[in-house]
């Protein structure tokens, strides 16, 4: 994606791969709608990152990228596609066009695996805890502010109002009460805004260590990743691998104490970005913007909204 924990897969996996003289392939998604994008580009996020896709292309040398804009398959073909492969909807709906467009590409050109860095969130590039660092830690030292900030008023309001960071306007919670395009009685009806409170209770849990925030984002024994990499591979041929999800790998994260996440001015991800320094490029490694899948999605959706509108009528029917 040219993010960290896919970067990190990719030019690990390529320096292996070029010990056997042979090169990796990389299949990333990419906007279709670019132009359209530059228009409305947002400042706090990265809706393009076909140049950090690059960059690790460079700095690796041995690998060999396919960007897919996937111009044929449209956003409802890739909901049908998903749920003819996983009798099941998923996870990030939205994503299921590019998702199958990875899987057909990697099946055609005669691929048996493919690596994906997914579970990294909870082990290699995992942020860390900041209200968990040390009252001594040279961040705080020089930012005493920033110090009543997040070690008094954030464990607070985790342990006894979490209610309150709901109520915060970068949360699912309040986005979806303020921006969705369903009617309040639709709302209402399915209680939908009572279950994202209970599905987002993780992000509003005070947590006594770095271990048991990991294991909060993990969701050991009810994540379904590893059953849609089975589907995946009975479906298309191709066995999904994260490598980032590996239990060594994850056991190690695991054990590690909270600060070894920070650097000496509080920046989160530190043990990976320390593993891969001079590896990958430092534009990918220290962007502070966030990366947004599918960022072109009105756009597709836009274009084939009389087949949408045949689809809801066939349900209604």
């Amino acid at each position: 994606s040219g993010g960290l924990d896919s970067s990190s897969v990719s030019f690990l996996a390529a320096e292996l791969l070029q010990r056997q003289h042979q090169t990796l392939t990389t299949m990333s998604h990419v906007p279709l709608f670019k132009e359209e994008l530059t228009r409305s580009q947002d400042p706090t996020l990265v809706l393009d990152e076909t140049p950090f896709i690059l960059a690790t292309v460079a700095a690796s040398g041995n690998i060999d990228p396919l960007l897919l804009a996937s111009k044929h398959i449209s956003p409802t073909d890739g909901l049908i596609k998903v749920l003819d492969c996983q009798d099941d909807v998923i996870h990030g709906a939205s994503n299921a066009y590019w998702m199958s467009d990875i899987f057909e590409t990697a099946q055609r050109e005669g691929f048996g695996s493919l690596l994906s860095g997914e579970m990294g969130n909870g082990g290699i590039s995992y942020s860390g805890l900041n209200y968990l660092l040390p009252f001594t830690h040279p961040y705080f030292l020089r930012n005493p502010k920033q110090l009543i900030k997040t070690k008094v008023l954030k464990p607070l309001l985790l342990k006894y109002y979490p209610q309150l960071m709901e109520t915060k306007e970068n949360s699912l919670t309040e986005y979806v009460k303020q921006h969705s395009y369903l009617h309040k009685n639709v709302l209402a009806e399915w209680q939908i805004l009572a279950h994202l409170r209970k599905q987002n209770k993780g992000l509003f849990t005070y947590h006594h260590s770095s271990k048991s925030g990991m294991l909060d984002i993990l969701d050991i024994g009810n994540n379904p990743r590893c059953m849609y990499g089975a589907n995946s591979k009975h479906f298309y041929g191709v066995e999904l691998r994260d490598p980032t999800g590996d239990v060594r790998v994850l056991e190690y994260c695991l054990s590690l104490p909270n600060d070894v996440f920070f650097d000496q001015q509080g920046n989160p991800k530190q043990l990976l970005k320390n593993t891969m320094k001079n590896r990958l490029p430092d534009k990918v490694l220290f962007e502070k913007k966030k990366g947004v899948q599918s960022s072109d999605i009105n756009y597709r959706i836009g274009v084939e909204r009389e087949t949408i509108n045949e689809l809801l009528h066939r349900m209604c029917r």
